[in-house]
């Protein structure tokens, strides 16, 4: 988790020099389209639409993650009910218990 914080931010440290010591104006074509911006804001807006696709890269793994995150909690919870119910070394339930 750190590292990919330590990662960021440098990526971050990276766009803002690079758009600070790059303020020219451009012309971008685009199909049809033809803009003129800043190129500190096409690196900016560059930045974001990267960051955009990473961030729904990852969606899916980490949907995955929580969902098994999930299902692992209620198997654990489920054990330690069982676990309550039966006797330690017997493995038989106390009378009146049910499972």
């Amino acid at each position: 988790m750190q590292l990919s914080l330590l990662v960021s931010f440098i990526g971050i440290l990276v766009l803002v020099v690079a758009s600070v010591q790059n303020a020219v104006p451009v012309e971008l074509s685009l199909f049809a389209w033809t803009f003129q911006t800043s190129l500190n804001t096409l690196i900016a807006l560059s930045g974001l639409v990267g960051a955009g696709a990473a961030g729904a890269l990852l969606l899916p793994r980490l949907v995955k993650k929580h969902m098994t995150m999930r299902r692992l909690k209620k198997d654990l919870s489920r054990e330690k009910k069982r676990s309550v119910l039966t006797r330690p070394g017997t493995g038989q339930q106390p009378p009146g218990a049910e499972r």
